[in-house]
């Protein structure tokens, strides 16, 4: 199974469902460019597309046959992506709060300009300012998820890369894969906090769209479910992912 963590995250953010999956399944967690290990290059032409090649040529290394593929709110967006891009390498899809992009060309215009702006405040601000700013967002309730580590404060090498992942993986950037769901003709799961009205709507959206699919709410949980209800979050993943182990089995 491949795991794939969300803006700002690293591998080990995903470790309160890592712990858990362990125990069923060979685990691969990848620092997505600009974050952890791997290093985001700034390009005046970034391609959102050329990352979800880069990924798949890295699981053909790990791992010859199709895998299971889970993804968090930046990773659901890229584990989507490699989901549509090259099909046959994935045998089913775990979403925790993700999105398949912005399907209105202008509302994307829109979005792009911002997360350009969010790319500038990152690098311009002083230590610790933009940690408060991003766990105060609404979309995480305000404040520090339950079971989530002290408040940290980034340093500027660190905050660059997630400058740079922006114009890589934001998305503003990102191809709208809304008119590609029909088309993916593999197992879905969309797993939303129950306390996340935002992507429930997008979950339900996408779930009349997509051939295979069932959309669950976790209990107790905003958009960070693996944090705020890692077992129950862990618990679905493996259930999806045994339940449709030989979908594209070697």
């Amino acid at each position: 199974m491949l795991l794939l963590h969300g803006f700002t995250g690293t591998v080990q953010s995903l470790d309160p469902i890592a712990c858990v999956l362990s125990s069923q399944f060979s685990l691969l967690g990848i620092d997505l460019p600009g974050h952890g290990r791997t290093r985001a290059i700034p390009d005046p032409n970034p391609k959102f597309d050329q990352v979800i090649s880069d990924l798949h040529e890295v699981m053909g290394r790990w791992h010859p046959y199709p895998v299971h593929v889970a993804g968090y709110s930046m990773g659901g967006r890229v584990g989507l992506g490699l989901a549509c891009r090259f099909p046959d390498a994935v045998k089913s899809l775990s979403l925790l709060g993700a999105s398949p992009g912005i399907s209105d060309v202008a509302d994307r215009q829109t979005r792009l300009a911002l997360d350009r702006d969010l790319a500038n405040f990152l690098v311009e601000t002083p230590d610790g300012v933009f940690d408060r700013y991003w766990e105060s967002m609404p979309l995480f309730g305000g404040g520090r998820a339950s079971g989530a580590s002290d408040r940290r404060v980034s340093s500027k090498n660190i905050r660059q890369g997630w400058s740079t992942s922006l114009h890589l993986l934001g998305t503003g950037v990102q191809p709208s894969f809304w008119n590609d769901l029909s088309h993916l003709d593999l197992p879905v799961q969309l797993l939303t906090g129950g306390r996340d009205i935002k992507f429930r709507n997008i979950a339900d959206a996408m779930n009349v769209r997509l051939p295979q699919c069932r959309a669950h709410t976790v209990p107790l949980a905003g958009h960070r479910v693996h944090l705020e209800n890692p077992r129950a979050t862990a618990s679905l993943i493996a259930d999806w992912a045994m339940g449709h182990d030989d979908t594209h089995g070697p």
